[in-house]
């Protein structure tokens, strides 16, 4: 009986797949997408910024469509938690650790990389 219940709730190959490949393809597209905002001539904090703003809405977007677990969908009432962690590691960490990862590039190497020149 407990084998009939693991055998329902175990994913399907698509579903593993989803899950194996999800991350890496989000991590390249985004890679990518920095790479062509670099060649671009973009500033770099446009660089970062909507390279990850793309990984960003691309990852809450699966998150509903394609959840983990189903129950992580339903609400919990706690919004205004979730809305205090995200203010919390998104003001108190990723800007702190964007801004000095630019500072340090800039100041140690002299510049963020040489620009293939487009003519």
């Amino acid at each position: 009986m407990a084998t009939a219940s693991l055998d329902a709730a175990s994913p399907g190959p698509g579903a593993l797949a989803f899950r194996w490949l999800f991350f890496p393809f989000t991590l390249g597209l985004s890679l990518w997408l920095a790479h062509e905002l670099w060649q671009a001539w973009q500033a770099p904090g446009s660089v970062i910024g909507l390279s990850s703003l793309a990984a960003i809405a691309l990852i809450a977007l699966c998150e509903r469509l394609a959840p983990h677990r189903s129950e992580w969908n339903e609400s919990h009432g706690d919004v205004v938690t979730d809305v205090a962690h995200n203010f919390v590691t998104s003001f108190g960490f990723t800007c702190p650790y964007a801004w000095l990862k630019m500072y340090l590039l800039e100041n140690i190497f002299g510049s963020f990389g040489k620009r293939n020149v487009k003519v």
